[in-house]
């Protein structure tokens, strides 16, 4: 179980007081049975913005983080239920966008000594540039599609405006280029804009972007978890994800086509930097 080392928690719902941990407790503020749940039994889990939802069966549980508080004790609700069922993948689990890989992936495992090491928050220059890059590379096709239909349809207007298009054609082709560029260039600025735009509605939707983490590269796998939920004996396994690419601030993994691991270069010298790219490129492919 991935962060098994995590203690259990107690929370007032209502009239209820859930205990999770071993198990999933529900006790009435009454004199009725308690019920208790093992994690075998849980159907599906969901984080949403404003709360956790458990369902066993045909019950439904609710945990609002208003009741939590904090967002150091959502984001150790969050690692608990989700390291909790790391053994159940059958388990159907939502969660909203997030900086930080899913707990249930982690295999309870020592981190290494020889392991890459580093501690940090997560700026806004490397999360918000490196989204531009990443939808750069996904969108590019179509920057190149809107360039080309633009300035097709630039050359049919003048020809069909102006005509003479074999005695015209040096000045129709540099504008009918130039409107495909400026076209393509906006399509560009918006999705810029766009992208850029994510990284504040993480914020809204991930504490954990302004919250220290501790990172870590090593031959077992990989980690980025909360600083204070650290406990050096879980990784996410290489076998766990696809591919990298590399930013000018960060080194971005994916799993099954989503980016997962977000590894900013600035907690690591120069010389250093150079020798995580070798050494991940040595796990995973690069695009």
């Amino acid at each position: 179980m991935a962060f098994e080392a995590l203690k259990g928690i107690r929370v007032l719902v209502g009239d209820d007081t859930y205990i999770i941990g071993d198990y999933f407790s529900v006790i009435p503020n009454s004199e009725a049975e308690p019920r208790i749940y093992t994690w075998k039994e849980l159907t599906s889990l969901s984080e949403l913005k404003r709360e956790f939802t458990l369902k066993f069966g045909d019950n439904q549980f609710k945990i609002s983080k208003k009741i939590l508080g904090d967002n150091e004790h959502i984001l150790y609700m969050r690692a608990l239920l989700e390291g909790v069922i790391a053994n159940f993948p059958e388990v159907e689990y939502h969660h909203q966008r997030r900086i930080l890989p899913p707990k249930r992936i982690y295999r309870n495992c020592d981190t290494p000594a020889d392991a890459y090491i580093a501690r940090g928050v997560y700026n806004e220059k490397e999360i918000s540039f490196s989204n531009v890059i990443l939808a750069q590379i996904r969108y590019g096709k179509v920057f190149f599609v809107i360039f080309f239909v633009v300035a097709c349809a630039m050359l049919f207007l003048l020809y069909r405006e102006v005509g003479g298009i074999k005695a015209n054609w040096f000045y129709f082709l540099p504008i009918s280029i130039f409107s495909g560029l400026a076209a393509a260039m906006f399509g560009y600025l918006a999705m810029s804009i766009i992208s850029k735009h994510v990284y504040a509605t993480l914020l809204t939707l991930d504490p954990a972007l302004v919250m220290p983490v501790t990172f870590v590269v090593s031959n077992d796998g990989f980690a980025a978890v909360e600083s204070e939920l650290y406990l050096g004996t879980d990784l996410i396994p290489w076998n766990e994800v696809g591919f990298f690419i590399e930013t000018n601030y960060t080194f971005i993994v994916y799993r099954d086509s989503r980016a997962i691991f977000w590894l900013p270069k600035r907690f690591f010298p120069k010389e250093v930097q150079k020798e995580l790219s070798d050494f991940i490129a040595q796990k995973l492919g690069q695009k």
